[in-house]
């Protein structure tokens, strides 16, 4: 929820609306995140 990520599967893409990250994470990682047929890293 902090990341306010919005999938779109039927257009493979993934919306990032202004995420709220506490500040005390400086670094933060997903990994095999699918969005339709998409895999992603970020």
């Amino acid at each position: 929820m902090m990341l306010n990520l919005v999938p779109d599967a039927p257009n493979n893409q993934l919306r990032i609306i202004d995420p709220a990250l506490p500040e005390s994470i400086n670094k933060l990682s997903l990994n095999n995140l699918r969005i339709g047929s998409t895999l992603l890293d970020l």
